[in-house]
């Protein structure tokens, strides 16, 4: 049996694709959320929608810092055409989450401030 079709789609008609640099200031706080496929207090897996309609495949990794206290915290979110993807993409370790297109937001435990860009975006705008 051979692998599902994922369906990771450049969202063109949605406000985060239209920013080509984005900040922290953009990162979408009030997306939807439609299902959640696995919540804790430091690690998200769900399927969001944007108030366009883009669908996201949304994952959020907290890292606990016993030493600083200061927590690492990566949030990752997929353009997505369906639900069936989200469910597809959720079977995937965060490694290979990393091979798709997304917007990123990490920050690091050695960091000031969070950064936030898009990651595996084709150069052409």
């Amino acid at each position: 049996m051979g692998e599902i079709n994922l369906h990771i789609t450049e969202p063109i008609d949605c406000h985060l694709w239209k920013i080509r640099f984005p900040s922290v200031e953009d990162w979408p706080l009030d997306l939807k959320t439609l299902v959640v496929f696995e919540e804790d207090v430091h690690f998200e897996r769900s399927l969001k929608q944007c108030d366009c309609g883009q669908l996201y495949f949304y994952e959020m990794i907290e890292f606990i810092d016993f030493e600083r206290g200061e927590d690492p915290i990566y949030r990752t979110l997929i353009p997505i055409a369906d639900e069936q993807t989200a469910v597809s993409l959720n079977s995937k370790s965060k490694f290979e989450l990393i091979n798709f297109l997304s917007l990123r937001y990490d920050w690091p435990n050695n960091e000031k401030n969070a950064r936030v860009y898009w990651h595996n975006r084709s150069e052409t705008f």
